[in-house]
């Protein structure tokens, strides 16, 4: 962060103040020059702080990444020691991000999908080569009860091939009639259905090798990319697994409990810059506030991630789904 030219720091902070925004209006709102901005917006691509995306009329709009907090914990020393599973966990999280940015070229090993019936083909084959495992994120807007019955066939017959099969919903769907008879039946079909309180991507993953993720996580219409190449595919399943761990069965869901409520933006900005490797008065400046209030920020995040230290609240965050 020290690092960036002064006009992608100004271009960054207006981009944490205001949000998600189309990248034309950048330029008045941080009184520069198309040139400036452009050159801004390319420093901060490269150092994996915003991404670049089409919004649903094709114009690019610019947003933070997820993945820079997570780029972030990777760098920071304690990653040097900590376990296997959590490092595969927190490249998982960026690498998915990353790839779904326009601006990126897809690695070796991973497919565009970007018709239904090119999607609805490779899927069908998909389904026929699993033999072990199906893990189904299913962030996003409620499915439909048609939806609910054009996939159910599909689920049991792969129940029946003993193939296990574990749906993660969000927890809002689970006071939907339709949602929760779903969830009973493939349940009694012996299938595992869960619902978490905050589902950062829809996300299926096969066997542990091969992983179907929207390209525009905001749209799922938009297509969808089919990652093949063999450690990516078992380090999103990593990830697709440990949300699925942190879901709640049907009862638990509708019964509600205390466990803590999503992050807030403020939450978002203060786990970003908790790692981007600034001091905190350097962060306490970016949000505007006095060290104390940020340090107090950092206490009541890790207060309500159940976390230790910030690497492991940043570790939490990613598993809850936060970032």
């Amino acid at each position: 962060m020290a690092a960036l030219p002064p006009d992608a720091i100004t271009v960054l902070d207006e981009i944490a103040a205001a949000g998600e925004q189309p990248s034309s209006v950048l330029a008045s709102r941080c009184s520069m020059s198309n040139d400036r901005i452009g050159a801004a917006v390319s420093a901060l691509v490269q150092a994996g702080l915003i991404s670049v995306f089409r919004g649903p009329a094709g114009q690019p709009l610019v947003r933070l990444t997820a993945h820079a907090s997570v780029r972030g914990l990777l760098r920071h020393p304690v990653a040097a020691t900590a376990s296997q599973g959590t490092k595969q966990l927190l490249e998982a999280r960026a690498s998915l991000e990353e790839m779904q940015e326009v601006l990126r070229e897809f690695p070796v090993g991973v497919e565009r999908m970007l018709t239904p019936e090119q999607l609805a083909e490779t899927m069908q084959e998909i389904a026929l080569g699993t033999r072990k495992e199906v893990i189904s994120v299913l962030a996003g807007p409620a499915p439909t009860p048609e939806m609910l019955a054009d996939s159910q066939d599909r689920d049991v017959e792969l129940v029946q091939r003993l193939v296990k099969v574990r749906l993660l919903y969000p927890v809002e769907h689970a006071g939907l009639e339709h949602v929760a008879r779903y969830a009973e039946e493939l349940a009694e079909a012996g299938a595992e259905v869960r619902f978490a309180d905050r589902l950062p991507h829809r996300l299926l993953v096969f066997d542990q090798r091969v992983a179907v993720a929207p390209l525009d996580y905001s749209d799922s219409g938009h297509g969808a990319m089919v990652v093949r190449e063999p450690i990516l595919a078992r380090s999103l399943g990593h990830l697709a697994a440990t949300m699925f761990r942190r879901g709640r069965r049907l009862e638990e869901a509708l019964a509600g409990d205390d466990k803590p409520s999503g992050p807030s933006p403020v939450d978002r900005r203060v786990l970003m810059l908790m790692g981007s490797g600034l001091a905190d008065a350097a962060c306490a400046s970016r949000l505007g506030v006095t060290d104390r209030t940020f340090r107090r920020y950092v206490g009541s995040l890790l207060n309500r991630l159940g976390a230790s230290s910030r690497f492991d609240a940043g570790v939490k965050a990613v598993e809850q789904g936060w970032i």
